[in-house]
């Protein structure tokens, strides 16, 4: 009785897939059409199994058989309209052509339940030796018109499937019309086998078993190609159920045979024998699946145990890549030698946010173009954030026809079939665009592939953007901290910077000021203002930079710079400044912008480098006597007409150093704020616009 329970179920399972199926896309017409086929299927084959549970009453299981005669008829009739819709709607006026097809069948359903034509007896009998076995005898009907409508429906199922083939666009739905030659081979072999060949053989006992396989055959692999609609490859799909089938038989087979030997010969075993030969059987199983299994499967499936050492591999190198070029090289190597495609980009991200560049690859570097993603493609890629396929496109139900547009255009203006994309955070960061393959279509295994690697690829590119970011923030804190503050503060980065952190170290305080800077900007807009100041300290910077000093602040108009590396450095940025003056006022060369005049005042000290302020705002500054001093030396050149004018400490470190400039002494002044007076000097300077001289220094006069 098991035997029957079980079959009924596995009848009911199978409609409850199919149920399944139309729920999850009630849409489409195929869906309603397999849930159809899947009712027909328990509704012929429930009276098969429910006659095997009242052996000896003829009259009931006759009548369940005719029920069964009549439905298999209207099940294979429905098969052959599936074949013209599966796996997509090629036909206009599908009422008409279903109603061809399924009206005969019907008619002949509806005839054969209350009349004998087709079964006359149906009889469930029990075997001497145990079992039951069926006994039929057919009407006169059935061989001349029931058996060749089946058969008539059925080649019109083979030569639907085998239309669709041909009519196929995408190698996703030749794909899907190979699963379903199977899926009914598979199954109409296993009932052709139990339900005809055996009986004609003398083994009608079996009859019932050909439903109980075929149908979850068909059903099974029928429900994965219309729900998932990326079967794997037929050559995988083999080799999986090759694998599955032998695993299988090696972990059932010892356990039935040692099984059967003990029920068999009772008496040759005692506890510890019998127990012993059991775990002999568990022995075996074990050996199987430690050291021979792994080896099948490698045979089997050495395509995806090849990507899957790539992948392995690619995954160690990514963690040493930083930078963006490295990983697209490397990405570009692993998917040309592995995918072939015949082109390959990558989308990476651009200056601002939202905004991408299109790195052109495949061997054939074209160069970076600016590439803009509109809103509602990167919504769809994120929503999306899998492995995009143009051919999921055209035939995945799931896709609103908003999103397929939107799809198609994006793969359009990449020139791929196949696009991974990569998010971080829900936002889309980049993608990895592919080509047609050159050698065909990707397969199922090239995609699972590119989806192994994305994760990879996402972290890597994640880090690369962190890392970009991060010395931009850098870089944009440099041009409002100088680095070599932080440096003598003894941190790398503006986060470790402390309030109260402090050093003192020797350098040489360079202030310049505009002359009449006051009038001038009262002359001029706000606007002219900062446009003039911008203008005018742009060719000032450089000249500091490039003799080993740094500006430590702006105030107005005024530039306060810091030499470390000594007085000579700090004479010569002077001297380069002047020259870059008389630049920028040749460059001003307008009646209405007159040439301006500068002061520069140098001194070298002690001085204290540190933050102050509060938790809230703080600055990096520097405190010190030298600072005070060098300013009030600026603000003597308007007294004596001078540009330069040095303290002697100053001079003095020069000369040490080796540059001895030719200078005037204007004698001992007393500088406010200091109680001695301190000897000045006021450096003559060429500043004469020229070409410089020892290896790009302005000459000093």
């Amino acid at each position: 009785m098991t035997v029957y329970h079980l079959s009924l179920a596995i009848g009911i399972g199978s409609f409850l897939m199919c149920f399944r199926v139309l729920m999850a896309n009630r849409r489409r017409i195929q869906n309603w059409l397999f849930f159809a086929v899947g009712t027909a299927v328990l509704a012929f084959t429930g009276p098969i199994y429910v006659g095997y549970l009242f052996p000896g009453q003829p009259e009931l299981t006759t009548s369940l058989n005719r029920v069964a005669v009549g439905l298999t008829a209207v099940t294979t009739a429905l098969l052959w309209c599936f074949s013209l819709v599966f796996p997509a709607v090629r036909l206009r006026r599908l009422w008409v052509v279903f109603s061809v097809n399924l009206l005969p069948s019907v008619a002949l359903a509806i005839w054969a339940i209350p009349a004998d034509a087709f079964v006359r007896l149906m009889e469930i009998r029990a075997l001497p030796g145990g079992g039951l076995v069926m006994d039929r005898e057919v009407g006169p009907l059935y061989a001349s018109l029931y058996a060749p409508l089946i058969v008539l429906n059925m080649l019109g199922a083979i030569v639907g499937f085998s239309w669709q083939w041909r009519r196929a666009t995408t190698s996703i739905e030749r794909l899907q019309v190979a699963y379903t030659g199977i899926a009914m081979g598979g199954g109409g072999s296993a009932a052709t086998l139990s339900c005809i060949i055996l009986p004609l053989a003398g083994y009608p006992q079996y009859y019932i078993l050909g439903p109980a396989i075929g149908i979850p055959v068909f059903i099974g692999m029928m429900v994965y190609n219309i729900r998932t609609f990326k079967a794997m490859d037929i050559d995988e799909l083999l080799s999986r159920s090759v694998l599955w089938l032998l695993s299988l038989s090696v972990a059932g087979v010892p356990f039935g045979l040692f099984t059967w030997i003990l029920l068999r010969w009772p008496s040759a075993f005692n506890a510890l024998s019998g127990t012993a030969f059991m775990m002999l059987g568990l022995g075996l199983v074990v050996a199987y699946h430690r050291y021979v299994q792994p080896r099948v499967d490698q045979r089997l499936l050495k395509k995806s145990h090849d990507y899957q050492r790539l992948v392995e591999d690619f995954n160690r190198r990514l963690s040493k890549l930083t930078d963006l070029n490295q990983l697209l090289d490397s990405l570009q190597r692993l998917l040309s030698d592995t995918l072939y495609p015949a082109s390959l980009s990558f989308v990476v991200p651009g200056e601002g946010r939202g905004q991408f560049a299109l790195v052109s690859g495949g061997g054939e570097h074209a160069g970076v173009a600016g590439f803009r993603i509109s809103e509602d493609q990167a919504h769809f890629i994120v929503e999306n954030a899998e492995v995009l396929e143009r051919e999921q496109l055209e035939v995945n139900p799931d896709y609103s026809e908003r999103v397929r547009e939107s799809g198609r255009r994006y793969l359009a203006s990449v020139s791929a079939e196949v696009s991974v994309p990569l998010v971080m955070e829900d936002r889309l960061i980049g993608a990895i665009n592919l080509g047609p393959r050159r050698d065909g279509h990707y397969k199922r295994a090239d995609i699972n592939f590119l989806e192994a690697i994305r994760a990879g690829v996402n972290v890597a590119l994640s880090n690369s953007m962190l890392l970009r970011r991060i010395e931009r923030i850098n870089s944009a804190y440099e041009r409002f901290v100088p680095r070599q503050m932080l440096s003598y503060l003894g941190v790398e980065s503006i986060t470790d910077v402390g309030l109260g952190d402090c050093t003192e170290i020797e350098m040489t305080v360079l202030f310049s000021d505009i002359r009449s800077f006051t009038t001038l900007s009262e002359q001029m807009s706000p606007q002219d203002n900062f446009r003039f100041l911008n203008s005018y300290l742009r060719s000032m910077g450089p000249m500091v930079r490039g003799h080993g000093g740094f500006i430590d602040k702006y105030i107005g108009d005024a530039v306060m710079a810091l030499f470390p590396g000594g007085a000579a450095d700090a004479l010569r940025a002077a001297a380069a400044m002047c020259r870059s003056l008389n630049q920028f006022n040749a460059s001003r060369g307008l009646p209405n912008r007159p040439p301006i005049d500068i002061g520069i005042g140098i001194h070298t000290g002690r001085l204290m480098l540190g933050t102050i302020g509060e938790d809230l705002r703080m600055e990096v500054t520097v405190i010190s006597d030298a600072v005070n001093q060098a300013a009030r030396l600026e603000g003597l050149c308007k007294t004596y007409g001078e540009r330069i004018i040095v303290s002697a400490r100053t001079l003095d470190l020069a000369r040490v150093q080796g540059l001895d400039v030719p200078n005037r002494s204007l004698g001992k002044v007393q500088v406010k704020g200091k109680s001695e007076p301190v000897e000045v000097f006021a450096l003559d300077v060429d500043c004469s616009v020229a070409e410089p001289t020892d290896a790009g220094e302005p000459a000093l006069a």
